[in-house]
């Protein structure tokens, strides 16, 4: 199999021809503006450090001349423009950063003859403190740490157009380590020529009139000098690596779904392993050529909205012009419908209720709550479960404890938040007052004034939220370790009593006790509690227990029926003189302690049915007031006599000799 080939993908080029000096608009940023500091000399020394310095003024903008010749501007792949999820630069793919561009003529037998060629090199950084080259843009130094040099150049001048006649790569070049359509962030970086010309552009000082177009054509064909950038070698090596046996029509498939590519002529021969750009832009016949220029509707239309959709409907009612005033409220709802049809395209209730929420939540940013803490049960599988069990009061203090204090850290943080924006603001103001227009200087606040201000009062606001900030987190960190501790003995920690009985109904496969018989039970499904678990359908089914030993205590994981078949429906009896302890209409005070989920109940309190949770796994947990003997049966789910059935579920069944403590029930429920 061939690994040699290398995928075409074509790109749009467009050519401006500019007969005379023209001045347009410039780039969105000049870096080359930003004050620094060299060895000889202050640069810049009149400008603010802020953005606005930097930037293009609106309506003030046209102050890029354009030399007379050809201007070419190519465009990237769609495929290589988009970002990942983070929105950061290492999400974004790169793009080719070497470009081939020719520039040929016909001759008199109708013969391409390539009269020019240069190379582009996308990705060149001209040397620190390099006098503004022709024809580049200036691009912050991605190696510049002001920090730690502030004499250093905090930008530096990128691309540069070669002859190809001897061009060679030279190794010792700076290069920015990646090249991406975004730049340094600007998402129009690669689509508006100013911001690019030297990096995704060329200039042929070699074609000044329209004459000079007649019989014309440039090529051009971009790759990466690092092939271990380009995202599709990446991609298919990947796909040979994982299955190398793939059809063709599967790996077009794949590269259509990743790139938005339909690849031509695809074989196991042919297997691509890497990509080029290419783009031609023909000027033959000479009936192609437009040597008229339209005129076009200077008209400016604009429209203001608390929304992007909002504004845009505005503008639409108003283009339509007719008397309807309800127009734009439908317009805003049909576009928002457009943009909210994706996360609502998979509601069938409620659609109409729905829609109007999310419209609703557009109109806010969602803010971070802070941390909330919880202890969540684990099963067998060490997956989560969704029974809520009751911590020990003193674990549930420390787990309070600390959402208190991520609840107050998280205050702390936004007022830190909030003063670091006030010091940015009073330093800003600052810049204002230290480069002060020239007709205005005397409107201006002292600069000193504005220092003493900040020194004795934004800088010391913000050392002192920032230590109550971090001794928060230091708190938080010791009552984090106290918690985790406690959660550690819990866990490892043993009952005050060994029960004499266990059996855990969660799957019907393994025998029962011989101590436990069952009567008409079914076994049900009871993910994710327990693999499965006893059902009492409340008309016959019953289960009857013989002690093995003395016991004093039992525990059960029951699920209660709301609705009861019948009127004296029994939870738990004995055999003898105590009879029937738990149901409907009676419950015996033979107990002297009761727990539901841990809770005790208390004991001047009369339980009644209404207390039990219904429809819901809890834990019951019951100590007599006396010893009871191994001759009593224990009955559940009926009475002494099999009779008066109740209907729920049980998941497990624990009888001790000995009362266990509080704490000891909380890891019973465990």
């Amino acid at each position: 199999m061939s690994i040699t080939h290398t995928l075409q993908i074509p790109i749009h080029l467009d050519g401006f021809l500019v007969e005379q000096e023209t001045l347009v608009t410039e780039a969105f940023a000049d870096f080359s503006r930003l004050p620094h500091t060299s060895v000889e000399e202050d640069h810049n020394p009149d400008i603010a450090n802020l953005s606005e310095s930097v930037l293009s003024q609106p309506f003030q903008n046209k102050n890029l001349t354009l030399a007379r010749g050809m201007h070419l501007h190519w465009s990237l792949p769609d495929a290589l423009t988009r970002g990942g999820s983070s929105g950061t630069a290492e999400d974004q793919l790169a793009v080719p950063n070497r470009w081939l561009i020719q520039r040929k003529r016909k001759n008199e037998h109708e013969e391409w003859l390539v009269k020019k060629q240069w190379i582009v090199e996308s990705d060149y950084l001209h040397p620190a403190g390099e006098e503004n080259p022709v024809r580049t843009i200036a691009y912050p130094d991605p190696f510049h740490r002001a920090v730690d040099d502030p004499t250093e150049q905090p930008f530096r001048y990128l691309g540069r157009q070669l002859d190809a006649t001897h061009w060679t790569e030279d190794i010792n070049a700076s290069r920015l380590p990646k090249l991406t359509a975004l730049g340094y962030g600007e998402p129009a970086f690669a689509a508006f020529y100013p911001n690019c010309l030297s990096v995704f552009g060329c200039f042929d000082e070699g074609v000044q009139t329209k004459e000079d177009l007649e019989g014309l054509q440039y090529e051009i064909v971009g790759w990466y000098s690092h092939t271990d950038q380009d995202p599709l070698r990446e991609f298919t090596t990947e796909i040979y690596n994982i299955t190398p046996s793939l059809e063709e029509e599967a790996i077009k498939t794949r590269i259509q779904e990743e790139f938005l590519w339909n690849v031509q002529d695809l074989s196991h021969d042919r297997l691509p392993v890497g990509m080029t750009c290419y783009a031609r832009l023909n000027f033959d016949p000479k009936e192609n050529i437009n040597n008229t220029h339209k005129s076009s509707d200077d008209t400016l239309h604009i429209s203001i909205g608390n929304t992007g959709t909002e504004a845009l409907s505005a503008l639409l009612a108003q283009q339509i012009g007719n008397d309807d005033k309800d127009l734009k409220d439908r317009l805003e709802e049909q576009l928002e419908h457009l943009f909210l049809q994706s996360p609502l395209q998979a509601k069938t209730l409620d659609v109409a209720p729905r829609f109007k929420q999310a419209r609703h939540d557009k109109g806010f940013n969602a803010l971070k709550g802070g941390s909330l803490w919880q202890l969540t049960p684990l099963n067998e599988n060490n997956e989560d479960t969704v029974i809520q069990l009751r911590l020990p009061p003193h674990m549930a203090d420390t787990l309070n404890e600390l959402n208190l204090l991520e609840q107050e850290s998280a205050q702390l943080a936004e007022e830190l938040t909030h003063l670091k924006r006030i010091l940015f603001a009073d330093w800003y103001k600052y810049m204002l007052c230290a480069y002060p227009p020239d007709d205005a200087r005397d409107q201006y606040p002292d600069i000193d004034l504005v220092r003493y201000y900040i020194e004795q009062h934004s800088l010391p606001a913000i050392d002192l939220a920032k230590t109550d900030f971090e001794e928060k987190q230091v708190a938080i960190a010791v009552t984090k370790n106290d918690l985790e501790e406690q959660v550690t003995n819990f866990n490892q920690s043993k009952l005050d009593s060994e029960p004499i009985f266990i059996q855990k109904l969660d799957d019907h496969t393994p025998p029962l006790s011989s101590d436990l018989i069952l009567s008409s039970t079914a076994w049900e499904d009871n993910q994710p509690f327990s693999n499965e678990c006893l059902v009492f359908d409340g008309e016959q089914a019953y289960a009857t227990l013989s002690p093995p030993a003395d016991f004093n205590a039992l525990s059960l994981w029951l699920n209660i029926t709301t609705q009861q078949k019948q009127e004296e429906a029994t939870l738990l009896a004995l055999d003898g003189s105590m009879g029937t302890l738990m149901s409907k209409a009676t419950f015996f005070d033979t107990w002297s302690k009761l727990s539901i989920n841990g809770i005790e109940q208390a004991s001047c309190q009369t339980l009644q049915w209404h207390d039990l949770p219904k429809d819901q796994w809890f834990h019951l947990y019951i100590e007599f007031s006396e010893l009871q003997s191994q001759e009593t049966t224990l009955h559940l789910f009926s009475d002494a006599a099999g009779e008066n059935h109740v209907s729920g579920k049980l998941a497990g069944i624990r009888l001790f000799s000995q009362g266990l403590s509080t704490d000891a029930i909380f890891l019973d429920q465990n």
